[in-house]
């Protein structure tokens, strides 16, 4: 049966591809991980989310 990213990182501590959504008080609000993508397609996924919404997304943070 083959393993999660989260189990196999926590198996093999080494660094998964993952994006975290973050709240001014909450701190880390929630984990995605991304087995299917790499560390590069992730960061682009993060900058267009952000360019694309970034009103809300700042809206959510402060509330958080």
């Amino acid at each position: 049966m083959e393993q999660s990213c989260w189990q196999r990182c926590s198996i093999q501590s080494v660094l998964c591809t993952h994006q975290d959504i973050l709240g001014k008080k909450g701190g880390l609000l929630q984990k995605i991980w991304y087995d299917d993508l790499s560390p590069k397609q992730v960061f682009s996924l993060a900058i267009s989310t952000f360019q694309s919404n970034h009103e809300q997304i700042k809206a959510d943070f402060l509330a958080n």
